[in-house]
C-alpha cells in the first residue's frame, strides 16, 4: 500500500507540475497577444498593418529557431541556457536562503550563485529571475518576452525616424527588423535582446530631445532607464553612444548661429569630441579604476591568453598610443568579418554571408556616392562615428569571431541603415519596388 502511496502521490504532483506549466503558458500567450493588440492598435499607422503583421512573424520565428538553436546545436550548454537555469538555480536558493534576498539589488560576490561574479551577466540573470514570476521558469516564454522588447522599441525607433524622414522609415526597418543577423543575435536570452532594445529606447529620446528648444529635462528623465539597462549590460554602447551623440547634440543646437561659418561648425564637434573623449576616460577611471585603453588591453588578453583570439594585435599596451597603429584592422574586423573565407561552422557562414553582402552594399555605395560628388547628410555622420568608435573597442577587445558576431548587434544596424537609405533613394522611382511596397500598405478607408 505504501507503493502505491508513493506512486500516487508522485503521479499527482507530475499532474500539478504540467498543469501550472499549462497555465502559466495559457496565461502568458493571452498576455503576449493583449500587449501586440494594444501596441498595434496605439502605434501603427492603418498603412503599416500588413508590414507590423509580416515583421512580427519574422522576428517570433527566428526566436523559435533560436530557442532550438541553443539547445539543441551546441555539444555543451549555450550561454542563454546556462544564464536561464542560473536564474531557477538563483530563484530556489533565495526560497532556502530568504536572508540573502538582498544580493538581487546589491549585488556581490557569493560562492553559492552562479555569475554573481560577473556583474553583466549576473543582471541578465536576474532580469530572469523577475521574469520567471510571470511566466513560470518557461524557457520559450521568457525568450518571446525578451524578443518582444526589443521589437516594440526598434518600431518605436522607426516611427520616430518616419516622423523627420519619411524616405528613411523603411531602410530603418529592413536595418533592425528584417536583416536576419540583426534579428536573430536579438531574440531570445541574450544581452543584446535587452541591450538592443535599451539603445533603441535611448536613440528615441535623443531624436525627441533634438527637437526640443529648451534643454530637454523630460528627455533626460525618459533616457534614465535605458541608460541604466546599457550600463548594467553594454557599458561600451553606452559610452559610444554618449562619445557621438553628446558633440552632435551641442553642435546642432549651435548650427543655425554658425550657419555662416560651416568651419566653425566642424571645429565646434571636434572640440566637443575631444572633451567627451576626456570626460568618458576620467569616468571609466573612477567607476572601473581604469582608463579606456587599460579595459580595451585587459579584456583582449583574457581572450589571448585563453586561446579565444581568431586574431591578434600583439603590440597593443594599455597605452592610447598603441590603439592608433590598429584602428584601420579593428574598423575592417568591427564592421565586415569574419568572412566567407574565415568561417568554421554553419552559423559562422551565416554571418560571413552578411558581411560580405553588407560589405559589397558599402563599397557600391561609396563609389556611387564619390562618382556623383554627393554630400554626406548632416546627421549621418554622429552615426557613422558611433559605428566607427563601437566597431574599433569591440573587435580590438573582444577578437573572437562568435562573440564579435553577437556585439556587432548593437551598432551594425546603424550601417544598415546609412547603406539602404541610400540605396532606396537610388531605386526609390522603381516601379517594381513601389509594387513590392504597396502589397505590404493597407488601402486607406474610403479607397479602393
Amino acid at each position: 500500500m505504501s507503493f502505491l502511496s508513493y506512486r500516487a502521490r508522485t503521479y499527482s504532483s507530475v499532474k500539478m507540475a504540467y498543469f501550472s506549466t499549462f497555465a502559466f503558458c495559457f496565461a502568458n500567450l493571452s498576455l503576449i497577444l493583449l500587449f501586440i493588440f494594444l501596441f498595434q492598435k496605439k502605434y501603427i499607422p492603418h498603412d503599416l498593418q500588413n508590414l507590423f503583421r509580416l515583421s512580427l512573424a519574422w522576428k517570433l520565428l527566428l526566436t523559435i529557431v533560436g530557442v532550438i538553436f541553443f539547445t539543441y546545436y551546441f555539444p555543451y550548454r549555450s550561454d542563454p541556457r546556462a544564464l536561464f537555469q542560473a536564474s531557477l538555480d538563483l530563484r530556489a536558493h533565495l526560497e532556502n536562503y530568504p536572508e540573502k534576498l538582498p544580493v538581487l539589488w546589491n549585488g556581490g560576490w557569493d560562492a553559492e550563485i552562479d555569475y554573481s561574479g560577473i556583474p553583466r551577466a549576473f543582471f541578465l540573470v536576474k532580469v530572469l529571475f523577475y521574469l520567471n514570476l510571470l511566466t513560470g521558469g518557461v524557457f520559450l516564454t521568457d525568450s518571446i518576452w525578451l524578443s518582444l522588447a526589443m521589437f516594440f522599441s526598434g518600431w518605436l525607433l522607426c516611427l520616430e525616424v518616419k516622423k523627420r524622414r519619411p524616405s528613411s522609415f523603411i531602410p530603418s526597418l529592413f536595418a533592425l527588423l528584417f536583416m536576419p543577423t540583426t534579428v536573430f543575435w536579438s531574440s531570445g536570452i541574450l544581452k543584446e535582446a535587452l541591450g538592443l532594445c535599451a539603445l533603441c529606447l535611448l536613440t528615441c529620446c535623443f531624436l525627441n530631445a533634438l527637437d526640443e528648444k529648451s534643454l530637454p529635462w523630460k528627455q533626460f528623465l525618459w533616457a534614465i532607464l535605458p541608460c541604466y539597462l546599457l550600463l548594467s549590460i553594454r557599458f561600451f554602447v553606452l559610452g559610444a553612444f554618449l562619445w557621438a551623440a553628446v558633440p552632435f547634440y551641442i553642435t546642432f543646437k549651435y548650427k543655425q548661429r554658425l550657419s555662416h561659418f560651416p568651419l566653425g561648425q566642424l571645429l565646434l564637434f571636434a572640440f566637443l569630441f575631444v572633451m567627451t573623449c576626456f570626460l568618458l576616460n576620467w569616468m571609466c577611471q573612477i567607476t572601473m579604476k581604469a582608463n579606456l585603453a587599460e579595459l580595451t588591453f585587459y579584456t583582449y588578453e583574457v581572450y589571448a591568453t585563453r586561446f579565444m583570439a581568431d586574431y591578434e594585435f600583439p603590440l597593443l599596451s594599455t597605452s592610447f598610443d598603441s590603439l592608433w597603429a590598429y584602428i584601420p584592422k579593428a574598423i575592417w574586423y568591427g564592421l565586415f568579418c569574419p568572412q566567407i573565407w574565415q568561417s568554421v561552422s554553419a552559423l559562422s557562414f551565416g554571418d560571413s554571408l552578411a558581411n560580405a553582402t553588407v560589405l559589397i552594399l558599402f563599397l557600391f555605395c561609396l563609389i556611387d556616392a564619390v562618382k556623383r560628388r554627393r554630400s554626406v547628410p548632416f546627421y549621418a555622420f554622429p552615426i557613422m562615428l558611433y559605428v566607427v568608435i563601437s566597431a574599433v573597442f569591440v573587435s580590438i577587445s573582444s577578437p573572437n569571431f562568435g562573440s564579435l558576431a553577437r556585439y556587432k548587434t548593437m551598432y551594425m544596424p546603424f550601417l544598415h541603415h546609412l547603406i539602404f537609405a541610400y540605396l532606396f533613394k537610388l531605386i526609390l522611382q522603381s516601379t517594381t519596388l513601389a509594387r513590392f511596397l504597396a502589397y505590404f500598405s493597407v488601402p486607406k478607408k474610403g479607397h479602393s
